[in-house]
């Protein structure tokens, strides 16, 4: 009676410890709801991981975007392919597994051994002896819910890093783009400013040839010609290095894409800088970077409380076993009495650790807070700019034909002709670079905020 009401007691704790699953938990300790984003690992089923050689990395290095799919599917194809963008979505899906394993440190755990052999030589006494334990987080001075803390605080970092991520790589690729775009104009701007100074060059030498020009304008003519075929190699160098950037991001140029700056524009946010800096992503991922270290000092000091914990213990003898059956149900109580300098140390890491990373996050809002108002203090200069740009280009214009009409009945010269081309090229060049760099200064505001990636997901 004394064992069937021994082996009763020791059955119903065993079920009761398995009732008290994570649900339980979660109502005693409270949770946190988590933003869930969608990666490649989730969708697809779990397949195990081979080492993959060296070649495999170089052959599938390039992305491969249909580049005819639209300015807003091609920045998106390319996000996604970016071998950063999924480093950091990979991080995000790690912290996951990560919060998954330390909460499940508050579950209950079953372990079983098996001991089979001679258990005594002499007496030739051989046999098998089973042992079922079960055992139970009852109290840890909060060492496991500041872990769980920690860790939830750490995945909220990593998910806010991989939308910073992104937003960094949209305003790289988008560069890339816009460089492109603004060395193919000026390189098409060049070449046709070539193509009318190279007539009029031949006709100023042909009348200086024959005397009836004067050579100190031939001279000057070349000086200004020989400062457009400058700058002509410049502009054809600086093209070809936009072209290996918009490969290196793209995997290809683009044959009849452009970028769609128009809709772009509209979608720059006129919040106050401080407003916006407050919400950045990488404000946030360093937020909570820095909770989740102060969760860690936490967790590192409940290290010295001691823990108590509900055990259960049945071992049962089979197959002549000598062994003794085994029942025990109680509670277990641990300390750490003497550690020497070890927790000091741990926990002094762990604060200094924290205070690294408040620092950070004063770091980041002020540099965030700088960029976004220096783009915009840019884009209101550059729109000023570029008017005067368009102003001198008209002006420059209407120059020339008047310049040209006088050399018909000899009041001007083939000289200031030269020299008034080299003036249109100038301001028409300018006005190209200027808009590159305010469309650059907008999407540095669209990256660092986070509406870059909205702005592409809602134009689909």
């Amino acid at each position: 009676m004394v064992k069937f009401f021994r082996y009763s007691l020791t059955g119903a704790s065993l079920v009761l410890l398995t009732a008290c699953d994570q649900a339980s938990v979660s109502r005693v300790y409270g949770s946190i709801p988590l933003v869930t984003l969608a990666t490649k690992s989730d969708e697809s089923p779990e397949k195990p991981i081979s080492a993959l050689e060296l070649s495999v990395f170089i052959k599938d290095a390039h992305p491969a975007i249909d580049l005819d799919a639209g300015f807003a599917k091609v920045m998106l194809q390319a996000l996604d392919q970016d071998p950063v963008v999924t480093a950091s979505r990979n991080q995000v899906a790690a912290s996951k597994a990560n919060l998954r394993f330390t909460e499940s440190g508050l579950d209950t755990k079953f372990s079983a051994t098996v001991l089979g052999g001679i258990e005594d030589v002499t007496d030739e006494t051989a046999g098998v002896a089973a042992i079922l334990t079960a055992n139970r987080l009852l109290y840890d001075g909060g060492l496991s819910v500041a872990k769980i803390d920690a860790d939830k605080a750490y995945l909220k970092s990593t998910q806010q890093a991989y939308l910073a991520v992104r937003g960094e790589r949209a305003v790289r690729l988008a560069n890339a783009w816009i460089e492109l775009e603004r060395y193919q104009s000026l390189q098409g701007l060049i070449n046709s400013r070539v193509a009318v100074l190279d007539p009029l060059l031949v006709q100023l030498e042909g009348l200086a040839g024959a005397g009836l020009g004067d050579v100190s304008q031939v001279a000057s003519a070349q000086r200004v010609v020989s400062s457009i075929l400058v700058a002509q190699m410049n502009v054809s160098e600086s093209h070809e290095q936009a072209k290996i950037a918009f490969i290196n991001g793209f995997g290809q140029l683009p044959e009849r894409s452009r970028y769609d700056a128009s809709w772009l524009t509209s979608r720059v946010p006129e919040l106050a800088a401080k407003k916006l800096a407050e919400n950045s992503p990488g404000l946030l991922a360093k937020y909570w970077a820095y909770r989740a270290a102060e969760a860690s000092v936490v967790a590192t000091k409940a290290q010295d409380e001691f823990n108590i914990g509900f055990q259960v213990k049945l071992q049962r003898p089979f197959g002549g076993s000598d062994a003794n059956s085994d029942e025990s149900i109680g509670l277990a109580l641990t300390k750490n009495i003497y550690r020497r300098d070890q927790l000091k140390s741990q926990v002094e890491r762990a604060e200094e650790t924290a205070r690294s990373k408040a620092a950070e996050v004063y770091a980041a809002y002020r540099e965030g807070e700088f960029v976004i108002s220096s783009a915009r203090e840019m884009i209101k200069s550059l729109d000023k700019a570029i008017s005067l740009a368009q102003i001198n280009a008209k002006n420059s214009h209407k120059e020339i034909e008047y310049l040209r009409k006088q050399l018909i009945i000899g009041g001007s010269t083939l000289e200031s002709i030269l020299s008034a081309e080299a003036r249109l090229y100038e301001a028409e060049s300018k006005e190209i670079g200027l808009i590159a760099e305010r469309q650059k200064a907008e999407v540095t505001i669209l990256g660092l905020t986070g509406y870059f990636d909205r702005a592409l997901s809602k134009e689909l």
